[in-house]
């Protein structure tokens, strides 16, 4: 399994309390991982740690999959002029990967903002608002509130909060790409998925956790 490259950004869970921070990997050697200082996911807070303090790390491998290992902290360290942490250089067998067929898509409805980049001879943006029709942590499928030319292979950025956020977190945004248009009868735009080709892991963690209470949800209803 990959490791996380230098200058990768990571999501850290202190285990004893669920606290999730982000963080960047500030060195490598053939024994340690060191990242700099985390910060609480959308809260402008350090996340300190105790020596041998359990963690969960996640970060993307390069096809969008999530990589996860758990670990301990051995000590804080000062790479250069950055602070941070160091832990164990994890063993290949210890990281687990999580595959996008395991991204589980449920239906939500909820807000989305977007902004489409074409290229036809000078660089076009097509800026609007849709609503969700499903979501993944690999992508969501999305209607526009207005007729808009989208296409399959534009590039498009999207921004969204997802039903359960608490009030404090800050909405998620990822870059995707535009796979398909599906027309609809009554709506005035088509159906467009797309899949995330740049997400934090934080943020499709939020995704994840989301889609395991959805699918609660529904089979609660008997409608999964």
């Amino acid at each position: 399994m990959a490791l996380p490259k230098l200058g990768q950004k990571i999501s850290i869970v202190r285990l004893h309390d669920n606290v999730r921070a982000d963080a960047r990997v500030i060195d490598l050697t053939k024994t340690a991982v060191f990242f700099d200082i985390p910060m609480i996911t959308n809260r402008r807070e350090e996340l300190s740690f105790m020596i041998n303090d359990l963690v969960l790390i996640t970060y993307s491998a390069m096809d969008g999959s999530l990589h996860q290992f758990e670990t301990s902290i051995v000590r804080q360290v000062t790479v250069g002029a950055l602070r941070g942490y160091e832990i164990p250089r994890p063993a290949t067998e210890s990281i687990k990967r999580i595959q996008r067929r395991a991204f589980v898509r449920v239906p939500a409805t909820f807000p989305v903002a977007f902004l489409v980049t074409k290229k036809e001879g000078e660089q076009t943006l097509l800026r609007g608002k849709g609503m969700t029709h499903d979501i993944s942590a690999g992508g969501m499928r999305f209607h526009p509130d207005a007729a808009v030319a989208i296409e399959p292979g534009d590039a498009i950025t999207v921004q969204f909060s997802l039903p359960n956020d608490a009030p404090s977190l800050s909405p998620i945004s990822a870059k995707g790409l535009v796979l398909r248009a599906h027309p609809h009868e009554v709506l005035p735009s088509p159906v467009f998925s797309i899949r995330f080709t740049d997400i934090s892991s934080s943020a499709q963690q939020r995704i994840i956790q989301y889609a395991f209470k959805r699918q609660l949800e529904l089979r609660a209803k008997g409608l999964g």
